[in-house]
């Protein structure tokens, strides 16, 4: 899941250049997503996932992407479309991640 975060990333990082401008929230939204999910495929690949940092990483990121989808669909541009669809494939992917990671570990936020 997280290449498939890194894909919708890095689509929604090269829109503003093809399209008009998406706004602060996106680069809020959209940055971090982009680096953390390189950094996790990372740490994948050598085996030194922390659950803590994982389900951190999910919870703000599925959080500040809710927040830039909504500031995306109150500015009513015309490309605002396009934004959303691939907003909501970034949301759908995060939240299935963050699904597969509370089955397979347990939720480590809330433990002492």
């Amino acid at each position: 899941m997280k290449l498939v975060e890194f894909v919708m990333s890095m689509i929604l990082m090269i829109l503003p250049f093809i399209l008009s401008d998406a706004g602060i929230m996106h680069c809020l939204a959209v940055a971090p997503t982009l680096i953390m999910s390189l950094m996790f495929i990372i740490l994948y690949l050598v085996d030194q996932v922390h659950d803590m940092a994982e389900q951190l990483y999910l919870a703000i990121q599925i959080t500040l992407n809710t927040i830039a989808l909504i500031a995306v669909f109150l500015r009513k541009y015309p490309a605002s479309a396009l934004y959303g669809l691939f907003y909501c494939h970034l949301l759908i992917a995060l939240c299935i991640d963050q699904y597969y990671v509370f089955k397979e570990r347990g939720c480590t936020l809330f433990k002492d």
